[in-house]
């Protein structure tokens, strides 16, 4: 008992400690217009203050050695208030020099010399910080960091998993982000007490007139600023659409007029095929009406040039000539008569006539019909040569066009590409400013008043959760020992029982010697406190020593805790000791007041046994006719002692609901991480992309192998519910309901009724609703993915157990958001592919991150119920050893009142196992009775603490396996048999002359 009411002050006191002596803050102001130096020099002015950190901080992603993309937070290395502690290295001397936080799933993976790369998706990280790159000199802890789920980041709400700390110089930012104090006085309370809280809600409360004074100041500044960033921006975004208009249409233009060329050039193409078409018609034509005249032709003029010896020119002048001077001849003959003359010129007539054959007038006519022909012939040529070369510059123009138009199709299709791209990045460019500038004057007209939040550490999300875990376990340590005191209780009723009842005689005769009743009801009172008081101190060692030890440790599987620090708080000590103390003086009063009322007389006799009665079992003879001697014995006998049977029952069930307890708890958290990533998600991996613009590519890649049975793509990010107790972050899905409900197997809170996506109204996880009151039909107010806040309908509640989400179509989302889904993951369903061998198909694709399975998160949740074992076995063997002395007592009381009726059984000749069954009958019976009894009792118990041990992102089960509860009733049986086992070597010293004593 001791154990468990103080592991809540251990795991207090330890990290209350650990926070004062690193300054963990008390209070935490913000604003959503941020801080000045004059805000921060009003509030270390105020009173109430003891010191103050302005903290400048940014989150952004950074890419270490291991290659692994991490949402990252940067703070600053110099500060006064929630500080670190230094494991090993040194503090940074350079300002691209770093320390590295050593804490959550990647603790112990981070080490000195490690070089991290800082970078943001969308802005330029040197718009923040002066350095990129980081090299680790340090590794450290932190009380602000416990736990090793970090929370939630700044960066569209993601879950921060790393934190380094840099010199303040690299940060750019004129304004803090946010302001830690811490409160005088606050130091000297107990952090997580009732005390420290009302001493903080004080503090602020005297702070709210400095608050009210100074958080109007960068208020209108802010405003006017925001206001003409918007002004500006419009005007930008309108230059830039116009600009990005007019060069998209210029680039348009540009494809227009060199289609229109393309086009043209074709036409050409066509005229000069048609012109080439009628030369060759035409040459065709000429071929057909003179080839035949023209190879005539050439023939008679190569015979003529043959005969003449001559060529064909000289002998048609020759002839001519001749002819000529023939005809002259002629002429003077016809006109002188002197026969003188006129014989001369016969005769020279004569022999011109005879040079030519035929005749030179006949001769003459050949040469120039020859020679007409001639010129037909050689106008056929030129006809041919002509057109021959009109054939060849078509076929050159047309060759010379063909490839004009092909470059010209190439050039016109690469322009085309380039005007399609640069279309969608104009497009892209526009839909983001316009949503930025959307998203901002609804942020803008959103606004809240210049109101500073001032926030305790209640409201740090480390320290919050582990507040929780840390009044959990005062919740259990209250609850669980209940059981342990009732059966406690019950082992002092049994154990005061039977030393009163072998006391007897000696009682009688104090009361006969005149010794009053209150004198030797305080004899045995002083003899149960004293072994009270001995048992308690024991008790108490043992339980400190267990208890908080492994409690604590267990707790160091979800925060980075200091090192445990033993306490032993002296009203624990004193509700203890007193309650043990009460116990048992009550007990033994009532036991011996009870044999006080009996006449001394009466005391020195022996007790006498209860007289047999007759059964329920005896009025129905079938049944009572078939059962043994000593069956019938023992069913008179859990009769004839009802009360020791009744003790036993509940002793029994008390142990063995202790049990159900133990291995309950292990079941349900067991069985998160087998519903969850086994049966609820309907896929094995999940591919996460550096955006979507590669995602198609990347989707056809994974669809060519075989083994992925199914391959969908989705959008996923971190939004915020808003509710009317505040706004609370939650992962919101989207993909197309077919896919979803392909990949998906959601179920109802009832864990059976199947859910599908819908394209309208959302399904939000269970432990969510829990948390925030949400239920179906209800309406709500969540983000998008660009932070656009719209109302949305609860379809439906599903069961979900880590983690909170919301699955929508991805139609709805483009309706209430107005907004383009941008898909940014693609989940795989392939069994028989491991991550390793997908990644390698597709790591070198352009746009892939990395892709990611469930082995991590299954290897955390089994790490945890690994630890749970010890804490199970310290269970079992706790509640075995009170089932044990449990048992012995009552055997122990049962054999000492039925001595007698023992020793006649001997008497009568039965046998020692035959005496041992006679007995171990109805203590089986009453086990058996008792561990059936502590099943149900033991789920009640485990359901209660679940409930209590609930943590706000984690749901667990309320199942409990069949194995479970078998194992808790065959262990009881178990410490049974082991009891009977110890209880024959009393019965075999019965003496048989035990059965002559009677009552007198």
């Amino acid at each position: 008992m001791m154990g468990l009411l103080s592991s809540r002050p251990v795991m207090e006191v330890s990290v209350d400690r650990y926070a004062d002596e690193y300054g963990l803050h008390d209070l935490q102001f913000y604003s959503s217009y941020g801080f000045c130096e004059e805000d921060v020099e009003a509030i270390a002015a105020d009173e109430t203050i003891d010191q103050v950190f302005a903290s400048r901080f940014a989150d952004v992603l950074s890419d270490g050695s291991d290659g692994t993309v991490r949402v990252t937070r940067v703070e600053e290395v110099e500060r006064n208030i929630d500080r670190f502690e230094l494991i090993s290295g040194r503090l940074p001397v350079n300002n691209d020099e770093a320390l590295v936080l050593d804490v959550g799933m990647t603790k112990g993976e981070r080490h000195v010399g490690e070089v991290f790369r800082l970078f943001l998706e969308d802005e330029d990280i040197n718009e923040k910080l002066f350095h990129k790159t980081y090299t680790i000199v340090g590794v450290v802890k932190s009380p602000a960091y416990m736990a090793k789920t970090l929370g939630t980041s700044l960066l569209h709400n993601r879950n921060l998993e790393l934190v380094i700390y840099v010199p303040s110089f690299n940060f750019k930012s004129e304004y803090y982000t946010t302001v830690y104090a811490t409160v005088k006085g606050a130091a000297d309370y107990d952090g997580f007490g009732k005390a420290y809280e009302k001493y903080i809600a004080s503090a602020e409360d005297d702070m709210e007139p400095t608050v009210r004074s100074q958080q109007e100041y960068l208020k209108g500044t802010l405003l006017a600023e925001y206001t003409s960033q918007i002004e500006d921006g419009e005007k930008e975004l309108e230059e830039k659409r116009a600009e990005g208009q007019q060069q998209l249409d210029d680039a348009k233009q540009q494809l227009d007029d060199a289609n229109i060329q393309i086009i043209s050039g074709e036409a050409q193409i066509k005229t000069l095929q048609a012109a080439l078409e009628t030369l060759l018609s035409r040459q065709r034509a000429l071929e057909e009406k003179y080839g035949p005249g023209v190879a005539a032709s050439k023939q008679n003029v190569a015979q003529a040039e043959e005969e003449s010896g001559m060529s064909f020119d000289e002998l048609l002048a020759r002839v001519t000539a001749d002819y000529a001077s023939y005809n002259a001849y002629k002429n003077i003959l016809d006109n002188v008569p002197d026969s003188a003359v006129s014989d001369q010129i016969k005769a020279q007539m004569d022999e011109l006539d005879a040079k030519y054959p035929g005749g030179i007038s006949a001769y003459y006519e050949k040469i120039r019909a020859i020679s007409e022909d001639r010129v037909y012939y050689e106008v056929f040529e030129r006809e041919i040569e002509l057109a021959a070369e009109a054939e060849q510059r078509a076929e050159a123009e047309i060759g010379s066009l063909r490839y004009r138009i092909r470059t010209g199709k190439q050039q016109y299709e690469e322009g085309l590409e380039e005007y399609k791209k640069g279309l969608l990045e104009f497009e892209t460019e526009i839909e983001k400013a316009e949503l930025e500038l959307r998203k901002a004057k609804q942020q803008l007209e959103e606004l809240p008043d210049a109101e500073w939040t001032v926030l305790d550490r209640d409201s740090h999300y480390s320290t919050y959760m582990y507040t929780g875990n840390a009044r959990q376990m005062g919740s259990i340590g209250i609850a669980l020992p209940v059981l342990f005191f009732l059966v406690a209780a019950l082992v002092c009723l049994t154990t005061m029982t039977r030393l009163v009842d072998e006391q007897r005689g000696q009682i009688g005769i104090f009361r006969a010697l005149g010794f009053s009743r209150g004198a030797i009801a305080g004899k045995y009172t002083a003899y149960a406190l004293s072994a009270s008081l001995i048992g308690s101190v024991i008790g108490m060692v043992v339980g400190m020593a267990i208890f908080p030890v492994v409690i604590y440790e267990t707790w160091r599987l979800m925060y980075d805790l200091p090192e445990r620090i033993m306490v032993a708080p002296p009203l624990y000590i004193a509700v203890c000791v007193l309650s043990f103390a009460i116990l048992m003086a009550g007990v033994t009063v009532y036991v011996v007041n009870k044999s006080l009322r009996e006449q001394p007389s009466q005391l020195m006799r022996p007790k006498p046994p209860r007289n047999a009665k007759k059964v329920v079992l005896e009025k129905i003879p079938l049944i009572w006719n078939r059962l043994s001697f000593t069956g019938k014995i023992t069913a008179r006998n859990l009769i004839r002692y009802k009360a020791r049977a009744l003790m036993t029952i509940i002793g029994v069930a008390g142990c063995t609901g202790l049990l159900v307890v133990g291995w309950g708890i292990k079941d349900s958290i067991k069985d998160i991480v087998t519903i969850q990533f086994g049966q609820i998600y309907n896929y094995d991996y999940t591919v996460n992309m550096e955006g979507d613009e590669r995602i198609d590519e990347l989707m056809e890649e994974l669809k060519k192998d075989d083994a992925n049975e199914a391959v969908a793509p989705y959008m996923t990010y971190a939004s915020k519910v808003y509710t009317d107790d505040g706004d609370a972050a939650i992962n919101v899905v989207v993909m197309d309901a077919r896919d979803g409900n392909d990949m998906l197997n959601l179920r109802a809170t009832d864990r059976k009724t199947p859910l599908k996506i819908r394209n309208s109204g959302i399904l939000i996880s269970e432990k969510f609703c829990r948390n925030h009151g949400i239920k179906d039909g209800d309406v709500i107010t969540i983000e998008s993915a660009s932070g656009l806040k719209a109302q949305v309908r609860v379809n439906a509640v599903f069961e979900l157990y880590f983690q909170h989400y919301i699955y929508m179509s991805q139609d709805y989302y483009e309706s209430i958001f107005n907004e383009q889904v941008h898909y940014n993951s693609i989940v795989i369903r392939n069994s028989e592919e491991t991550a390793e061998e997908i990644e390698e198909q597709i790591a070198g694709e352009e746009g892939y991150e990395s892709i990611m399975d469930f082995s991590s998160l299954t290897d955390q949740f089994t790490n945890m119920i690994a630890a749970l074992d010890f804490i199970i076995l310290v269970v079992v063997v706790t509640a075995g050893a009170l089932a044990f002395v449990v048992l012995v007592n009552l055997t122990q009381v049962n054999i000492s009142e039925r001595i007698r009726e023992i020793a006649t059984l001997k008497v009568l000749g039965f046998h020692d196992t035959e005496v041992d069954s006679y007995l171990f009958k109805e203590i089986m019976l009453l086990s058996a009775a008792g561990a059936l009894l502590g099943l149900p009792l033991g789920r009640l118990e485990h359901h209660f603490i679940m409930n209590i041990i609930s943590m706000e992102i984690v749901m667990f089960g309320q199942n409990i396996s069949v194995s479970s509860y078998a194992m808790a009733f065959a262990i009881t049986i178990g410490f049974t048999v082991l009891v009977l086992l110890f209880t024959k070597r009393p019965l075999k010293k019965v003496q048989m002359v035990e059965s002559l004593k009677s009552v007198e």
